[in-house]
């Protein structure tokens, strides 16, 4: 016995609403394309300066940032060490105090 696949049943309103949102969006290009537009202006050269001095002010934020990063790797790496040398003169101090049994 041959069994058919179920296909998938499309509702009117669902198609409706698909071709309403296509030709909304038709319309909606077409005012956006015709309408008049204000004059179109250039970037003033404000701006282009501002920009450059952003970036400017970024690499030296990045530059500052790095700096400061390096020297808390640096301290805490320094803490580290004498955390490590505390930890063995304690168990030094440990094995003077434990009696010799050979």
């Amino acid at each position: 016995m041959h069994m058919r696949k179920a296909e998938p049943q499309v509702d009117k309103t669902e198609i409706l609403a698909n071709l309403g949102v296509i030709a909304a969006g038709i319309i909606g290009m077409f005012a956006g394309y015709f309408t008049k537009k204000s004059g179109k202006t250039l970037p003033s050269q404000d701006t282009v300066v501002a920009s450059v001095g952003l970036e400017f002010g970024n690499r030296m934020q990045m530059d500052e940032m790095n700096a400061q990063l390096k020297r808390i790797a640096d301290s805490l790496a320094i803490l580290a060490d004498r955390e490590r040398a505390d930890i063995k003169d304690a168990l030094e101090d440990l094995l003077e105090r434990i009696p010799d049994r050979r």
